[in-house]
């Protein structure tokens, strides 16, 4: 087994809003969405790259009413690194740092929605590829 030159260190958790509406409690089909950032440092090679998932939806006028039975928002973020063997860290950042990231954060929307009393929600594999 060789050591990638693609490397992560420090993820951790910038941001989390969870609410529930207890009238439906239904967390099948919801709305998905994952955004990728991240702000590369070319000359040291190194980049911080962020997840944004929001799992849910909020009434875009009123901003608290919960339209599902779930809304989670979350960024969690890591430093990366990489050496000259890499050819585009951007790709590499979305592919690779989005499928790392998102398995920091699926067993924390598991336990919150296990904790809140209702099936734990357990995120599909995402195809960042794409």
């Amino acid at each position: 087994m060789q050591k990638s030159s693609f490397q992560f260190s420090n993820p951790h958790i910038e941001r989390i809003d969870f609410r529930m509406n207890p009238a439906t409690i239904d967390s099948d089909n919801l709305p998905i969405s994952i955004e990728i950032q991240s702000e590369i440092d070319s000359e040291h090679n190194e980049a911080v790259a962020k997840l944004n998932l929001v799992i849910g939806k909020l009434d875009d006028e009123d901003g608290d009413l919960l339209l599902n039975s779930i809304f989670f928002s979350g960024v969690i973020s890591a430093n990366f690194k990489w050496n000259e063997k890499i050819e585009n860290p951007e790709k590499m950042l979305k592919v690779n740092g989005g499928a790392v990231l998102l398995s920091y954060i699926r067993p924390i929307v598991a336990t919150l929605t296990m904790q809140a009393g209702v099936k734990p929600l357990n995120l599909p594999f995402v195809n960042f590829a794409e």
